[in-house]
């Protein structure tokens, strides 16, 4: 598995530059080393992608902050779970509502995008 993280936001010589690692905790690990570098008060992109050794992928970005904020985003393979689950329908984020949550995903989410949902979700989930 190979984990790319790539600052977007934040202190400019700190930004573009690419960090690989091969686990989900070195990952995150890195990202609690830089957060002193993060705002206190909203949020520093970075962009990430996870390639697996099957050649699956996934790729999103995370709002990182302080590590002493509540979701602070620091914590990529908590985040990659979060999001499919969201798509699968089993976290519904934002929404209060179930109906319309459930619409969202009617509009948004083919069924093919679903069953990679699920594959990506049991590669993340028996990852380190």
């Amino acid at each position: 598995m190979k984990i790319t993280i790539t600052r977007g936001e934040g202190i400019s010589r700190l930004c573009g530059i690419e960090k690989n690692f091969k686990t989900f905790k070195d990952a995150s690990n890195w990202l609690v080393s830089q957060s002193d570098t993060f705002p206190k008060l909203g949020y520093d992109k970075h962009d990430f992608s996870v390639t697996f050794d099957d050649e699956n992928s996934y790729s999103g970005r995370l709002d990182c902050k302080h590590h002493s904020k509540e979701n602070n985003d620091l914590d990529v393979k908590e985040h990659v779970i979060r999001q499919l689950k969201f798509w699968l329908g089993e976290n519904m984020g934002a929404f209060k509502n179930r109906t319309e949550y459930e619409m969202y995903l009617e509009k948004n989410i083919s069924k093919e995008e679903k069953e990679e949902c699920k594959i990506l979700l049991k590669l993340v989930e028996e990852s380190e």
